[in-house]
């Protein structure tokens, strides 16, 4: 015989079949299956933001996927392509700005083994400078060992002896270790070797298997257009 109960979230009247089983006598449920379809969906949601939040995802591109991304030229369907099925592999990325690099990254360390880390390239060095202090967030230790890294904008920072030294520890490491890389820049190879040095982008190149100059339109512009 079915039981009228009341939900405690929306005060809605609903139906419920107690159990014949003496381990549950007296049990009533105080929430509708709508209320509960919900919260489940809101706890689904708060998991995967603290998630992202987790991997270093920027919120501009919490919502950065695979699916999400318009290709508008060869180079960046050719992009896509190779972060969505080998990542794994590694992968540099080289483009003008707005052309989708960030996007592509973004999405596939979202979607990446547990542990992958998305990092801007002068953020993470801000991050050791202020762990000297003690506030730092340890970005760099877990850069050295995540199992997919996406080091964006790489070239862009101020360069010292003490960044190519840091660059030089964060690639060797993970070139010793056999970890995939993927890299973004704005930076032709050429004149990102004169910039973090010869043995950087060389155990870059070893990290990244595939590299590809990225054409097309600056999508930001874009989005301010329309």
């Amino acid at each position: 015989m079915s039981v009228t109960c009341v939900c405690r979230e929306c005060g809605a009247e609903f139906g419920y079949e107690p159990s014949a089983s003496p381990l549950v006598v007296g049990f009533r449920p105080q929430i509708c299956n709508g209320c509960a379809a919900a919260a489940d969906a809101e706890r689904i949601a708060l998991a995967a933001d603290a998630e992202r939040a987790l991997r270093g995802v920027p919120p501009r591109y919490e919502g950065a996927s695979f699916a999400s991304f318009a290709a508008h030229t060869p180079s960046q369907r050719l992009a896509l392509e190779l972060l969505r099925d080998r990542a794994g592999e590694g992968v540099m990325l080289i483009g003008d700005a707005g052309c989708g690099k960030t996007h592509l990254a973004c999405a596939a360390i979202s979607v990446g083994p547990p542990g992958s880390l998305f990092a801007n390239t002068t953020t993470l060095l801000d991050d050791v400078r202020r762990g000297f202090g003690g506030e730092g967030q340890g970005l760099f230790a877990r850069a050295l060992s995540a199992p997919l890294l996406a080091l964006d904008d790489l070239g862009s920072e101020a360069v010292t002896d003490w960044v190519r030294d840091r660059l030089y520890a964060l690639i060797n490491h993970r070139w010793d270790h056999c970890l995939p890389l993927l890299v973004t820049t704005n930076v032709l190879a050429a004149d990102l070797a004169e910039r973090i040095g010869q043995g950087v982008t060389s155990r870059i190149a070893g990290c990244c298997a595939h590299r590809i100059r990225v054409q097309g339109p600056d999508g930001r512009r874009r989005r301010a257009e329309t």
